[in-house]
């Protein structure tokens, strides 16, 4: 589960790298790029992680934040600050990339559409009603709602982060033609690529049998002693599928 968590925490920042990738100069190192996007996305979460365990071993049960601020004094205190700054900075980030998200799935069903700033002010203001009423319903037990929710964005960006990867470093081998990415109807890539929908289906249909979560369990989660492998089922038959699908294609 944590090693799954840990590939879910890295593949969950793909769309945010995605984005802002495209304010660097395009003679940028590449190892530079790669380096700092990591060790940006990890160093922070090894240092939350180490805390986590910390307090695990500390707290038998209840609440590990209480913990720290109890227990710990103006040291627990600091850390909790941190987190709230921390929180609010990356929440930030969240909501910008979430509206971006919607606004472009919009313009992409509806090209006619002018994204006024009265519409990104809308979708923002939207966004937060809705994001509020999610965590507020999930607070109750929200432990539980908060595993189904990683587990299951697993399931969805997983077969998706193996598409993409076999289609940038062995099919087109880091070569697009960029220009028809802004032409209407996707220039030579066209405007659905119904072999990479079948695949990605295809994928998420191998994962259910391996599933193990509180919503659904899979046959073969307690045939495997009750661990949850449907991610790693998911990566491999998306990558192995579109592979042999597309091996022939080229820009």
């Amino acid at each position: 589960m944590m090693m799954m968590i840990s590939a879910s925490w890295l593949i969950g920042f793909a769309p945010y790298v995605s984005d802002y990738s495209r304010y660097m100069s395009p003679d940028s190192d590449e190892k530079s790029a790669f380096w700092g996007t990591y060790l940006g996305c990890t160093l922070g979460a090894v240092a939350t992680m180490i805390v986590g365990a910390f307090l695990a071993s500390q707290v038998i049960a209840g609440d590990p934040l209480l913990a720290l601020k109890e227990n710990y004094g103006l040291a627990g205190l600091s850390v909790l600050v941190i987190f709230f700054a921390a929180s609010a900075l990356v929440n930030s980030i969240n909501s910008y990339t979430a509206t971006l998200s919607i606004l472009t799935l919009l313009k992409g069903m509806f090209p006619k559409l002018q994204i006024s700033s009265s519409i990104r002010i809308s979708t923002v203001f939207i966004f937060h009603i809705v994001a509020f009423f999610m965590a507020t319903a999930a607070s109750e037990d929200f432990l539980t709602n908060f595993t189904n929710f990683i587990y299951l964005l697993i399931y969805f960006l997983v077969p998706w982060s193996a598409i993409n990867l076999v289609d940038y470093f062995l099919i087109k081998e880091g070569e697009y033609d960029i220009d028809s990415f802004f032409e209407d109807g996707g220039g030579i890539y066209g405007r659905w690529n119904a072999n990479v929908m079948t695949v990605y289906a295809l994928a998420m249909v191998f994962e259910i049998p391996f599933m193990g979560t509180s919503l659904y369990t899979g046959v073969m989660f307690d045939v495997l002693g009750g661990v949850d492998i449907a991610w790693i089922s998911g990566f491999v038959s998306a990558g192995v599928l579109y592979y042999f699908s597309n091996r022939n294609k080229k820009v």
